[in-house]
């Protein structure tokens, strides 16, 4: 068992506890690729996503689904930036639900306090 104690000055979220616990909870996962060595920066990196954490990126029936977790204690909105066009909500085992609006390539993820969410894009 390991432990770790981070001092800091105020709340848990000025101390950026959860920004901690995730960079050092587990190890780097990595895979080869398969794409062109030559493919913009962009297509190579993945989705961009805001006011919310990244936990899961996988390929589904021809869809990309990411899965996310609304950290804060209050309701939040997650602009999630990718070339696709559409998107919709997903239940946990990955069956499309309610859509999301796209605008230009992003999708806003509206997540109540410490909610996961998945959702699929095309």
């Amino acid at each position: 068992m390991q432990l770790a104690v981070l001092p800091h000055a105020g709340d848990w979220r000025a101390g950026g506890l959860l920004d901690a616990a995730e960079r050092y909870r587990h190890g780097l996962h990595a895979t080869p690729g398969t794409g062109p060595l030559d493919a913009p920066a962009a297509a190579r990196l993945g989705p961009a996503v805001d006011g919310a954490v990244l936990t899961s990126v996988r390929r589904r029936d021809g869809e990309l689904e990411v899965r996310l977790v609304a950290q804060p204690p209050e309701a939040t909105t997650a602009p999630v930036r990718e070339p696709f066009t559409s998107a919709c909500r997903a239940d946990l085992l990955g069956r499309p639900g309610e859509a999301v609006a796209v605008d230009d390539g992003t999708a806003r993820l509206s997540l109540r306090p410490w909610e996961i969410a998945t959702l699929r894009l095309a």
